[in-house]
């Protein structure tokens, strides 16, 4: 009886609230995405990355980054909905500092996120220049590290 209550208890604590996370890098650009399941079908997650390229204006190289995470202006967390290894982001409706963060007639933020064996498959649509500048591309595969 101590075991069964035990597995009760440990088990939610296994299946939620657990951080995973991913990796997509390559020559010039490393991306990291974290998420964090709160219940069986909603993820917190977080998007940091950069891209290293030649900058024409100070003639050098530097590093274009950006972010998708609750650690800017806002401290708003981000969410996305699993549904059979499919995650949704629409971040239309979402505020800055009390004000629409998108333009009447903008279009918002999409992500759609495929959880396949080890791997995270992003795609991303008109996330850059809210998220990050040019060259910033949150799209790809992101492979977990243990």
């Amino acid at each position: 009886m101590k075991k069964l209550l035990l597995i009760l208890f440990i088990l939610p604590c296994l299946l939620f609230g657990q951080d995973s996370t991913y990796v997509k890098k390559g020559d010039g650009f490393k991306y990291t995405l974290k998420c964090t399941q709160i219940n069986d079908s909603i993820y917190d997650f977080s998007i940091v990355g950069c891209e290293f390229s030649y900058d024409s204006f100070t003639k050098q190289k530097i590093s274009f980054c950006g972010s998708i995470s609750d650690e800017g202006i806002n401290k708003q967390p981000y969410h996305f909905t699993l549904s059979n290894s499919l995650g949704v982001f629409n971040d239309e409706g979402r505020l800055s500092d009390g004000f629409p963060l998108y333009y009447e007639g903008e279009e918002p933020c999409n992500i759609n996120f495929l959880f396949k064996k080890g791997k995270v498959v992003l795609i991303d649509k008109n996330c850059t220049g809210i998220y990050g500048g040019a060259g910033i591309d949150f799209g790809g595969e992101y492979f977990l590290i243990d």
